[in-house]
């Protein structure tokens, strides 16, 4: 019986992959990967952008 609850109807088992924890943890894993992404391609572009508008205003300038 305890066996076939561990089996069967633990929400959370790995086994199983339609169940409800599998889900959750799929989903937070993918939301990581794409915040984390999403900074690091933000802080690679960001201070080289500035750096691009401040040529660009100075060229105007002068």
């Amino acid at each position: 019986m305890i066996l076939k609850f561990f089996l069967l109807g633990n929400p959370c088992n790995p086994c199983n992959p339609s169940s409800l924890c599998m889900k959750i943890i799929n989903i937070n894993s993918v939301v990581t990967v794409g915040l984390l992404y999403g900074f690091l391609i933000n802080l690679s572009i960001g201070p080289s952008y500035l750096f691009y508008l401040k040529i660009q205003f100075f060229e105007k300038g002068t």
